[in-house]
């Protein structure tokens, strides 16, 4: 007889900088070094084994630490993550990752609706699997990696595959052309570890919220949030911008809302936020939710300095996203406009000029 054929060679190496732990394709359980599992288990055809799945009641999140990171300016994940049974859709969950402890990523939220194909536990609810695919900022010789996802009731997930791969940071962007005089404008959403307050009094730190991005403040931050904006041109309007973002219980009793005061006298007053107005989005791992709040208003104003102070009516949390202020001569001609229209009904004839009502 023939002898048999020889062994398989190994697969080759991965290359320096890349790591991938495959659950689905493993035998017997093999964790790879994430903890945070109880178990292995196996579905059927499509998902495979998995880290966590089907039965483990206790896995609200896994994590590993990658040692030894070639030198690197980013890290790029792929994250595959099992969904099993029952995941309704007004308990709003999603997954998150977390890099050193900061969120980088939240996932859309996870639901079974719309699911009809059952390959593990129950066969009443449709079970899939969700890959996530997340970039960010990173230099360190480690990387802690957390996937967190608060499992439902009777609803299940597992890791599947997860892979890590270094690569150098992105160019930055070239600097902004300056801005006119007069105009000053604060960005936070892209702050980094917010080193660069911009002269902001009341927060000294920033907090990434997911698809809202970094602001600051965040959770937890609820004193008054204050610049003192100096050397202002020769102007008799104030135009200020903000994006503020809501976050945690607003109960809707006197004073949940947002109150600016330039110079000490109020400027605007929001409306009062109630703990089930809509839409919230949940971005901040708070179950009271967060929402988004854009402000522009205008005030008179002739000095030549300008204390603009953002608070929470009744002490609670938010964030700031971006600031704007222009100083302004209400009066003077509009010169930067691409085209301007003008229809005049003085005349003696009415011409609608394509008015309508």
């Amino acid at each position: 007889p023939s002898p048999p054929p020889p062994p398989s060679p190994p697969p080759p190496p991965y290359p320096s900088g890349y790591f991938v732990d495959d659950f689905s394709r493993m035998n017997g359980c093999e964790t790879y070094g994430w903890t945070g599992a109880s178990q292995c288990s196996t579905c059927g055809v499509g998902i495979g084994t998995l880290l966590g799945g089907y039965g483990d009641r206790s896995m609200s999140s896994v994590t590993k630490t990658y040692d030894e990171l070639p030198s690197h300016g980013m890290i790029h994940l792929e994250i595959r993550v099992a969904q099993i049974d029952y995941w309704p859709e007004d308990w709003n969950v999603r997954a998150s990752v977390y890099v050193d402890d900061v969120r980088v990523f939240v996932s859309d939220v996870l639901t079974h609706v719309g699911l009809t194909t059952s390959v593990c536990g129950e066969s009443y609810y449709g079970d899939t699997v969700r890959t996530f695919r997340v970039s960010s900022v990173h230099v360190a010789s480690k990387a802690k990696v957390q996937v967190s996802i608060p499992r439902p009731y009777d609803g299940y997930w597992g890791l599947s595959y997860a892979s890590l791969s270094t690569g150098l940071a992105p160019p930055p962007p070239p600097a902004p052309p300056p801005a006119p005089p007069g105009y000053y404008f604060d960005d936070f959403s892209g702050a980094g570890d917010c080193e660069d307050v911009h002269d902001w009094t009341g927060a000294t730190s920033c907090a990434m919220c997911g698809n809202l991005g970094r602001m600051l403040g965040g959770p937890g931050h609820t004193a008054a949030t204050a610049k003192n904006f100096t050397d202002l041109p020769a102007h008799d309007v104030l135009m200020v911008e903000l994006s503020l973002v809501k976050i945690g219980s607003w109960e809707g009793y006197y004073g949940d809302q947002f109150v600016v005061y330039v110079d000490d006298v109020v400027a605007y007053e929001s409306g009062w936020w109630f703990q089930d107005a809509q839409p919230y989005v949940y971005e901040c791992a708070n179950s009271a939710g967060e929402q988004a709040h854009d402000v522009r208003f205008n005030v008179s104003h002739t000095a030549d300095f300008a204390l603009v102070r953002i608070v929470s009516g009744s002490g609670r949390s938010y964030g700031v996203r971006r600031a704007s202020l222009a100083a302004m001569d209400a009066h003077a001609p509009v010169t930067d406009l691409v085209s301007m229209i003008e229809d005049s009904f003085e005349g003696a004839s009415c011409d609608a000029r394509n008015w309508t009502g």
